[in-house]
Order: C-alpha cells, then sequence, then structure tokens
C-alpha cells in the first residue's frame, strides 16, 4: 500500500521579489519525510507535473495523518522564502 501525490501547478503566486519574479518550488511533507519539485524560474503560474509517493508499508492512513504542501521561492544566497 502506497501514497501518491501528484504536485500539477499553482496559480496566481505573489511576487515577493523587488527585481524581477518569484523561482517557486513545492515542497511536501508527509511521515516525516519532504520530497521538492523543481525549481521553474521566473514564473508566477508554475506547473511542475512531479509525483511522490511514499510506501505505507501496509498500513492505512487514518485522520491522525497529514500531509503539508508549501510553495516557497527559491534562493540562490540564504533560505528559501
Amino acid at each position: 500500500m502506497s501514497l501518491t501525490v501528484v504536485v500539477s501547478n499553482a496559480t496566481n503566486l505573489p511576487n515577493i521579489e523587488k527585481f524581477g519574479k518569484i523561482d517557486p518550488l513545492a515542497i511536501v511533507k508527509f511521515a516525516g519525510s519532504k520530497n521538492e519539485t523543481k525549481k521553474i524560474s521566473d514564473e508566477l503560474n508554475p506547473t511542475w507535473n512531479e509525483t511522490f509517493t511514499w510506501d505505507l508499508k501496509g498500513k492505512p492512513l487514518t485522520s491522525a495523518d497529514s500531509l503539508e504542501v508549501e510553495v516557497k521561492d527559491h534562493e540562490k544566497i540564504g533560505r528559501n522564502r
């Protein structure tokens, strides 16, 4: 048994850059692990179409399980915002 998540796209992301546009990437967290999409340069409406799979080791999902998705601006220097 596994959990498969498809990160398709985002639309109308806020542009937090002073110059140019953001370089968005999505971070998906589940069961203590995380996966990141590729960054899309200078785009407020990114399309990733990336699939992530977690092995549930035979256990069904419960209401206590959670999945977190964050979209951040990739930074070459410093932390992603």
